[in-house]
């Protein structure tokens, strides 16, 4: 455990090739590789010279026979080759001219990690380890990363005799590197095979035009002739700042683990997820002015730069191109700051970090809920609602009507109540947040009758639904025989629909 493997379950197949190892010609007859470096002189069993060249060659056959006429021709060097593998065993040491120039080698070695394939195990990565601690007297590095085969959506091992090997260059052409990589990275759990489909490297062209079209919303908002500075302070008064700081520091933890445990497709989805979700989604939205066609203020700007500055910081390793690009365009840079040499972005103790990313996440749920409703009534997103928010508890109350400028941001409300002891309106759609409740009046937004026809008939679906399981769990050979997980599977579909069932009467005794 001296060198670590990732993941650790090719521990044991190492250990059964080192201990079931089995001898291995040193040569091979092969036209290609490091060839032995023995030239022949003559037909005698000790008619030949060791030497690196052909020329050091015929001055040693020329002491050695005597000859001093022996003429370049004369000689032949053997035909065979070198084990394929002879020079790749002192890969850690002679990268670095180790066996020449020892203080070189001596600042290096031992490096920290390598990557490589699990079927290359006992050829390569055991021969290093063995002459590593044979010349070195250490280990050659301290990690080994195996990657997985890459196979096609079939499954099936991508090779050129099959010929479902896409050309990585044409994948670039449509999709650009960074693209590519990410299409790449996101089917790439640690040790597993990758099972590499096109349509991931378009969410990657997609992810890709996300990040410079949510740079471009930015720059459009700045004014000809201002300079502008990201600004790494930003507003403690807003929620809204505070959640954007506290998902970014939350997000650099996350995927510092994922480095350390080499789970980099997991990293890269940290990255992707608040890159895409919260700064684009949410935080660029609640950025706009309330009015169309105002700019953004320049402190306000500013401070969106600034976390945006820190994103490219944590996308970097996985996008290098476009968000170097980025970089480069926010402030004139040297080379010398150039964004792949900047620090990664440093941890800091964000006030009130996890609370206000609950409260935001909470919030968030609220507008999404007030969405569906719009959705499944039919109510344009234009449309003024009446909304009514009896939250679980004063405190909670409290918080939400100190924010309560996100929802009049994100909705548009003709009444908004927010309190922990409302009553009830009469013919609403309800929504249930973690014990807070959510009610939207439908008087006058929908078709009453038609609403009750529709409530009525789901309410029949879910009976005969419900009717089915309860005969499984009644059902006393399917209880006894059935596996565990799937009569608890069944249990909790009893639950689920008996709660349902439960909403939509109480809904139709509204509309009563």
């Amino acid at each position: 455990d001296n060198i670590q493997f990732h993941p650790p379950k090719f521990k044991n197949t190492y250990r059964h090739w080192m201990e079931n190892v089995k001898d291995w010609c040193i040569s091979r007859q092969l036209w290609w590789g490091q060839r032995i470096p023995a030239f022949y002189y003559g037909d005698g069993p000790d008619d030949y010279v060791i030497a690196k060249t052909a020329k050091e060659a015929l001055d040693l056959a020329k002491t050695k026979s005597g000859n001093p006429n022996l003429e370049l021709v004369q000689l032949h060097q053997d035909e065979d080759v070198l084990d394929t593998w002879f020079s790749s065993w002192l890969w850690p040491i002679s990268v670095f001219n180790g066996f020449k120039d020892k203080s070189e080698v001596d600042y290096y070695y031992p490096t920290n990690d390598l990557a490589t394939a699990p079927e290359i195990m006992f050829f390569w990565v055991a021969r290093m380890i063995i002459a590593g601690y044979e010349y070195m007297g250490k280990k050659p590095f301290s990690n080994v990363y195996y990657n997985g085969i890459v196979r096609d959506p079939k499954g099936r091992k991508m090779s050129k005799s099959l010929g479902n090997s896409p050309d990585p260059l044409d994948l670039i052409a449509q999709y650009g590197a960074d693209g590519v990589r990410v299409g790449m990275l996101l089917s790439t759990p640690a040790g597993n095979d990758l099972l590499f489909d096109p349509k991931l490297c378009e969410q990657g062209r997609n992810f890709s035009n996300k990040i410079w079209n949510a740079f471009r919303f930015l720059t459009m908002n700045m004014e000809e002739g201002v300079e502008y500075t990201p600004n790494k302070n930003y507003n403690e008064d807003s929620l809204v700042d505070r959640w954007m700081a506290a998902r970014i520091q939350q997000t650099t933890a996350q995927m510092e683990q994922d480095f350390e445990s080499y789970r980099l497709n997991d990293a890269l989805k940290s990255i992707y997820s608040v890159i895409w979700d919260d700064f684009c989604d949410w935080y660029i939205e609640l950025a706009k002015p309330a009015e169309y066609g105002q700019k953004i203020p320049k402190e306000k700007l500013e401070i969106a730069l600034g976390f945006f500055e820190d994103l490219m910081k944590l996308l970097h390793p996985f996008m290098p191109f476009i968000s170097e690009e980025i970089w480069q365009y926010i402030a004139p840079r040297t080379s010398n700051e150039a964004l792949i040499v900047t620090a990664w972005p440093e941890q800091k103790t964000v006030k009130q970090g996890e609370d206000d990313i609950v409260l935001f996440q909470f919030m968030q749920s609220i507008v999404s809920s007030l969405r569906n409703i719009r959705a499944q009534m039919g109510i344009a997103p234009k449309k003024e609602l009446k909304v009514f928010i009896k939250a679980k508890d004063e405190q909670t109350a409290d918080a939400l009507n100190e924010n309560v400028d996100i929802l009049n941001r994100l909705q548009n409300f003709e009444q908004l109540s927010i309190a922990a002891d409302l009553d009830k309106p009469g013919a609403s759609k309800t929504d249930l947040i973690d014990g807070t409740e959510i009610w939207v009046p439908l008087e006058g937004l929908i078709d009453v009758t038609e609403e009750k026809e529709r409530i009525t008939k789901e309410i029949n679906r879910l009976e005969g639904f419900l009717k089915g399981i309860q005969g499984k769990l009644n059902n006393e050979r399917f209880v006894a025989n059935a596996p565990e997980a799937v009569v608890e599977k069944e249990r909790k579909k009893q639950q689920d629909t008996e709660r349902n069932l439960a909403t939509l009467r109480e809904q139709l005794n509204d509309f009563s």
